[in-house]
C-alpha cells in the first residue's frame, strides 16, 4: 500500500466517478480502477460499489476512509512543518438562513477581527450538497433548521456513521401578520393565538420564498406535515427572494406569512407572531466523523445557544 494509492482512492471517492476522478488525477480510467482493484485485493474488501451515477463507498470502504484520511492528514502535517502557516480556515454552511446563526457568527468574528491568518465563513447549501461540502473536508460545521422529514434523514445518517448531529432545540413555526389584520380584530393583544382562526387564513394569499430546487418552501413543508390549519384550501402565493421583500409585502398588505422564530433583535415590532399549533423545527449542527473537529465549534455553539436562549419561544434539548 502507498501513500499514492490512498490519495487516488480518497480522491475518487471524493469524486463519486472514476472516470472525473481519472481526470483530475491526470491518470487513465482503466489505471484509476487498477490501482483501487489492486488495493481492494491487498485488503481483502470491497471499497466502491458500481451505480448508475458513478460509485459510492461501502460500509467497509467508509470505515477504510476514516483511518485513509487520517493517515494522509498526518502525513501532510509532518510535511509540513518546516513550511510556514498558511492561513487557519473556518467554514460554516447553513440550510436555511437564521438570523440566531447570523448573530452567533458576527460574534464570533468580531472576537477574531484581528487576527491574521484565519478565514472564516458562513454560507446557504441544500442538504445533500451540505452533506457533501462535511464529507469532502470543505466546511466545518453545518447549520440546519430541520423538519421532521430533514431531521429523518439526518438521523440515519448519523445512524450510519456519515455524520456527527446535536441537537440543541426547537423552534416554533409562526403565522406572522401585521399589526391591524382583519384577522386580530377578535383576538387578545396579550395572546392573539389563543382565539385565532387558523382556517381563515385560507382567505388571504400567503408570502414565502420562490421554492428551492426539490420544489419546496416553508409552506409547502408545513402544509406536508400538519393539517391544524388549510386542510383543503388552494391558497393564493406571492412568491419572493428575500426576507426584506416578504417583510414589506406583509406589513403593506393583508397577506400572510410563515416563519420560524427570529432573534429578538432582529423582530418588527409592527408584525404579530402567533405560534403555529403542533409545528416546529430542530436547530441541529452537523460535523463530519471523517475529519479533527475545528477549534472553533465549541466556541460557535457557545454563541449560537446564547443567542437562542434570549428568544422566550426557543425549548431546549433535554
Amino acid at each position: 500500500m502507498t501513500f499514492n494509492q490512498l490519495r487516488y482512492v480518497v480522491e475518487a471517492a471524493k469524486i463519486g466517478s472514476i472516470s472525473k476522478a481519472a481526470r483530475l488525477l491526470f491518470l487513465t480510467q482503466s489505471n484509476l480502477s487498477s490501482t483501487i482493484l489492486s488495493l481492494e485485493k491487498e485488503l481483502g474488501i470491497k471499497l466502491f460499489l458500481r451505480t448508475q451515477d458513478g460509485i459510492r463507498l461501502t460500509d467497509q470502504g467508509e470505515m477504510f476512509m476514516v483511518h485513509a484520511r487520517s493517515i494522509l492528514n498526518s502525513y501532510d502535517e509532518l510535511m509540513q512543518l518546516n513550511v510556514p502557516k498558511e492561513k487557519e480556515c473556518f467554514h460554516i454552511g447553513v440550510l436555511s438562513s437564521s438570523s440566531f446563526c447570523t448573530n452567533a457568527f458576527a460574534k464570533l468574528c468580531s472576537r477574531y477581527y484581528d487576527q491574521k491568518d484565519l478565514h472564516m465563513t458562513m454560507q446557504n447549501c441544500d442538504l445533500d450538497h451540505s452533506v457533501d461540502l462535511l464529507r469532502t473536508g470543505q466546511i466545518d460545521l453545518e447549520v440546519m433548521m430541520a423538519n421532521f422529514s430533514i431531521k429523518y434523514h439526518l438521523h440515519e445518517l448519523r445512524d450510519q456513521k456519515k455524520i456527527q448531529l446535536d441537537v440543541l432545540g426547537a423552534l416554533p413555526v409562526n403565522v406572522l401578520l401585521r399589526r391591524g389584520h382583519p384577522l386580530l380584530e377578535h383576538c387578545d393583544p396579550d395572546d392573539p393565538g389563543k382565539d385565532f382562526d387558523f382556517q381563515a387564513l385560507a382567505n388571504y394569499p400567503c408570502v414565502d420564498y420562490v421554492k428551492k430546487q426539490d420544489g419546496t418552501n416553508l409552506l409547502t413543508i408545513v402544509m406536508q406535515e400538519t393539517r391544524t390549519f388549510l386542510p383543503n384550501s388552494a391558497i393564493n402565493m406571492i412568491l419572493v427572494t428575500d426576507r426584506d421583500q416578504k417583510d414589506g409585502i406583509l406589513l403593506s398588505t393583508d397577506a400572510f406569512a410563515l416563519g420560524i422564530s427570529r432573534a429578538p433583535s432582529q423582530r418588527n415590532q409592527d408584525t404579530v407572531i402567533i405560534p403555529l399549533p403542533g409545528c416546529v423545527v430542530e436547530l441541529c449542527l452537523c460535523t463530519s466523523p471523517l475529519y479533527p473537529a475545528s477549534r472553533f465549534i465549541p466556541e460557535f455553539r457557545s454563541l449560537l445557544i446564547d443567542e437562542l436562549m434570549l428568544s422566550p419561544e426557543f425549548q431546549p434539548a433535554c
